[in-house]
Parts: C-alpha cells; sequence; structure tokens
C-alpha cells in the first residue's frame, strides 16, 4: 500500500502510446488523455534499456501531463508485462521476511538462469502454502522508467503492469473452474490463468505471427498441470480486435471473449490475494519514508527549541523580577542619601562630584611625586646598566611611572642585554626601544621607555654600595 495513499493519477507507458488518467473527485468522472508513441521509442524488454530517446519522451508525457517537474504529482505507473519478469514458483518453505523471501528467490532464479539476478530488483507476493508470485526486473530498466516519469512530472509512487491490473477487471466468481486473461499488447503475449482469485499460471513471452498456436499450446500444458481447475472461461485484451480470436471459442473448446483494456486503470477493485499490493517502485516510497522521517525529526527538534524557549522566558522574567527589585531598592538608598547629604549642607551635584574627582587625581599626583625618589632610580638603574651602555640623560613621568632614557651602547648586542636586563630587575618592566641607530664604528645610539616600580624593593642580593 502506498505511504501517501492511493494515488489519484495514472501513468500508463506503452510501446505505441502513453495514457495519462486523473481520477476525478466525489460526483466527477476520471479524465484519460492519450497521446501515440513514435514506433521504436519505447522498446519493451526485461534487460535492457527500454526508452531509445529519454528526452523526447520525456517533452511527450510533459505535454500529456501538464504539470511541472518541480511540483511532480504522485502517480501509479503501469509498464508493459515485458519489461519485467514474472514468475510462479513452488518453494518447499517460503521465509515469512521480505528480505529473506526475495534474497531465496533471486537465488532460485539465478540456479535455474531465468532472469539476470546482478542489479535486478526483486519483489514477491505469497500467494499460499509454498507459492509465491515474483517479479524481477532489471535495475537500470526501472530506474530509467522511473527518472522519465519524474521528469515529465509525474512522481511513480506505485509501479504495476498491464497484467496485475487486468486481474482486477477479471469476474473470478466461479469456485469451480478457473479463469483466464490473455493479453496482447506491446508486442507481447502474457496468459494469466486464476482460481479462486489467485494466480495459478502465468506465461510471459514475445508476440510472434503463432500467437494462436502458442495459445493452443499453453491451454494444454495447463490442463496436464492442473486437471481439478479446467479453464472456464478467457478474456482477451488487445489494443484492436483480433479476428484470429473471435472464432477460436469451437475450436479451443471455451468460451473466449475479447475486451479492450480501459485507459484508465482500475484501482477500486482489488483481489485481495493478487499482486496489486505490490509495490514496484524502487526509490519513490524510501524518498517518503526519509521525508516523513525529516518532518518528524524537525517537528520534535522544534518542539524542543519551543518548549525550552518557554523555560528560558520563565526564568528570564524571574530574573528581570529580581533585577527590577534590586534597582528600586538601590534607587530608595540613593534618594535616602541624598536627603541626608542635603540635611547636613553636603553638595551631591554632577558639578562636584566631578571636583572631587579632580581633587582626588591631584592629590595622587602630588603623593606620586612626594613618594618618588630619585636615589632610588639611580640605584635601580646602576643595578641594571651593563659596563657597555652608557646613560645620557633620564627623565620621568610621575603620572604614568615611566622612565624615558637616552645613551649609547657598544654594540646591538650590549644594548640587547640592557633591554633584557631592565625586565629582569624587580622595580621595571615593560622597556620599549623607542629609536636607534647604528654609528660607523658599530655604536648604537638609543631611546627607550620603561615603567618604573618606584615602590618595588631590590633584592638585597642586587644592592651596590
Amino acid at each position: 500500500m502506498s505511504l501517501m495513499g492511493t494515488p489519484r493519477c495514472t501513468l500508463k507507458l506503452g510501446a505505441r502510446s502513453a495514457v495519462w488518467t486523473e481520477g476525478g473527485r466525489r460526483g466527477h468522472a476520471p479524465i484519460s488523455r492519450r497521446i501515440e508513441l513514435p514506433d521504436g521509442l519505447l522498446k519493451p524488454s526485461p534487460v535492457d534499456l527500454n526508452v531509445t530517446d529519454p528526452d523526447a519522451l520525456i517533452m511527450l508525457l510533459q505535454d500529456l501531463i501538464g504539470n511541472s517537474k518541480h511540483h511532480p504529482r504522485p502517480a501509479i505507473m503501469v509498464l508493459p508485462d515485458l519489461s519485467v519478469r514474472t514468475t510462479l514458483l513452488t518453494l518447499d518453505a517460503v521465509p515469512p521476511r521480505p528480505a529473506e523471501r526475495d534474497a531465496l528467490i533471486r537465488w532460485r532464479l539465478e540456479k535455474e538462469g531465468a532472469f539476470p539476478a546482478a542489479g535486478a530488483k526483486v519483489f514477491s507476493e505469497v500467494l499460499g502454502p509454498g507459492r509465491v508470485l515474483a517479479i524481477m526486473v532489471a535495475g537500470k530498466v526501472l530506474d530509467q522508467y522511473e527518472m522519465v516519469c519524474e521528469a515529465a512530472g509525474a512522481l511513480p509512487v506505485s509501479i504495476r503492469t498491464v497484467s496485475l491490473d487486468i486481474a482486477s477487471l477479471l469476474d473470478h466468481a466461479s469456485s469451480d473452474g478457473a479463469v483466464g486473461s490473455l493479453s496482447l499488447q506491446d508486442g507481447g503475449f502474457s496468459l494469466w490463468m486464476y482460481h479462486g482469485g489467485r494466480p495459478v499460471f502465468v506465461r510471459t513471452k514475445l508476440l510472434t505471427d503463432h500467437a494462436m498456436d502458442d495459445l493452443a499450446a499453453s491451454l494444454r500444458f495447463f490442463a496436464q498441470s492442473h486437471p481439478e481447475m479446467p479453464l472456464q472461461r478467457l478474456t482477451l485484451f488487445s489494443d484492436e480486435p483480433n479476428k484470429e480470436f473471435a472464432a477460436a471459442s469451437s475450436e479451443l473448446g471455451l468460451e473466449v471473449s475479447q475486451a479492450a483494456l480501459p485507459d484508465g486503470v482500475s484501482t477500486r477493485r482489488k483481489i485481495a490475494a493478487l499482486a496489486p499490493s505490490i509495490n514496484l517502485s524502487s526509490h519513490a516510497h524510501h524518498h517518503v519514508n526519509a521525508l516523513r522521517a525529516a518532518l518528524v525529526v524537525v517537528s520534535l527538534a522544534l518542539m524542543s527549541l519551543i518548549i525550552w524557549d518557554l523555560h528560558d522566558a520563565r526564568d528570564l522574567s524571574a530574573q528581570a523580577g529580581e533585577i527590577t527589585q534590586a534597582i528600586a531598592r538601590t534607587q530608595d538608598r540613593e534618594r535616602q542619601f541624598q536627603r541626608q547629604a542635603q540635611a547636613e549642607g553636603r553638595n551631591l551635584s554632577d558639578a562636584a562630584l566631578a571636583r572631587v574627582a579632580g581633587e582626588v587625581q591631584f592629590a595622587n599626583q602630588l603623593i606620586a611625586k612626594r613618594a618618588f625618589s630619585w636615589t632610588r632610580l639611580l640605584t635601580d638603574l646602576e643595578e641594571s646598566v651593563p659596563l657597555r651602555i652608557s646613560i645620557e640623560s633620564i627623565s620621568v613621568d610621575t603620572r604614568e611611572s615611566e622612565i624615558a632614557l637616552d645613551g649609547s651602547a657598544m654594540s646591538l648586542r650590549d644594548l640587547t642585554a640592557f633591554i633584557i636586563s631592565l625586565e629582569d630587575h624587580p622595580a621595571f618592566m615593560g622597556a620599549v626601544l623607542v629609536r636607534h641607530r647604528v654609528l660607523e664604528s658599530d655604536a648604537v645610539e638609543f631611546g627607550l621607555k620603561v615603567r618604573y616600580l618606584s615602590g618595588t624593593p631590590a633584592p638585597a642580593g642586587r644592592r651596590q654600595g
């Protein structure tokens, strides 16, 4: 059964024509459109690619379907009988799991040489104890059909064959004997026998000029292998009336009637034990499964995010309430402090507070200047200056606690050693070379800045004098 429900549209592909049927809504009849296909455009085969010119067929089907390829419509795709390999198998034991059953069928058909199993798709339906209807189709054949169908604007969610749909049109009311159908369409000869609504004999081959002889031989074989179920009726389905079979009733000794397969394949009358329930689609349903699974995952993720957001919103609301209360308490205390300051005659205006900040900064600078000791600085420099370094000038910025030194070194290596010595001393940090100039004698004139931590005592071991 299709995961997308029973499609309302059907695309039937044949060797000579293609038919698009749209099932009518309640109270409306189905609408069918047919186009004739050029000879040789579609050649039914179970092993070779069927469509000789896919682009040409896609263009014809797009006009037939009248739908954009970007929005394909779910549809049943009906293929010629010759495009697949259909057989009835008798097995000693039928595996209950489809995957195991299909593997056994593949091995059985490959062993008998009935079909090249490499790359083929296998589908099966259990008809009774030890009886299985098996359908195999080459993977490349099925992929080409699905590609053409999707490119034309139809999504094949279920793929069937002409004979499988014919089964739903037969009258299986009789329980004493068998009823049969013979399809002479798309260059094929497909004979099916049913008993109690279940297929008991299947033969599909190329249609030749000796179709009547092939039918007679097939009927004799069926009568010999199934004597307990004599054939009572045979219905012929053909693209056009066949005069050769018109008089077959007396020659074959059974009732033979002719019927034209309607353009719109019936999807309402189904035989419970027969293959209309078999889904031959190689990937459309997997796409639907993946899409639905993805939608479920996305939906669950969105629900989780919504629940998480609601939880966070409650937490944020509670935090906002607490912050609002804290701000209100702070504002109350500020107003109380301002009233108290006014009562004591204190000026707490912004201008007054700015003057206080300036006065505090000025006081800090005075303190820094008073705390600064040139003797201490010179002592620290004496400990850091190597022998091959000459200091010519020293300037102090007490506000930034920064010392600017100008001097000369015997070489760049001596200048580097001086900078390292300053960094190693606990009273200096962040030495930066501002400028330097190498003289012809390799001596170097330099200027550098270094932060001076005047309150940091020098280690006792490094003091000189």
